[in-house]
């Protein structure tokens, strides 16, 4: 997404989770929209690491965004938090079948 003219995306690591949750009881005082900006400068941040060419979003330049704006934020945020805790299988295929009963 863009964000004042920058592509950002958000990715929800064991670093981001760990960080986040370091932020939180910090500053328990917060609002949870001030913790939701932190979550997305975190997320922005690691996103970032991995991704060549890409900078992170900061919570002083979402802070100037419009609240509709930022709820778009949030919901990306929201998928790829969803997405770094979804779990995948992978499977093998051996070339046996099973049998039916």
């Amino acid at each position: 997404m863009k964000i004042h003219d920058k592509e950002v995306g958000f990715l929800y690591t064991v670093g981001a989770y760990c960080d986040y949750s370091d932020y939180v009881v910090a500053n328990p005082n917060v609002s949870i929209a001030t913790a939701g900006l932190h979550k997305a400068e975190i997320m922005s941040r690691e996103y970032a690491k991995v991704n060549e060419g890409s900078e992170p979003v900061t919570v002083d330049e979402m802070r100037s965004l419009m609240v509709y704006e930022l709820n778009d934020v949030l919901e990306a945020v929201k998928r790829a938090e969803a997405e770094g805790t979804k779990r995948t299988v992978e499977t093998v295929d051996t070339g046996k079948k099973r049998k039916a009963n």
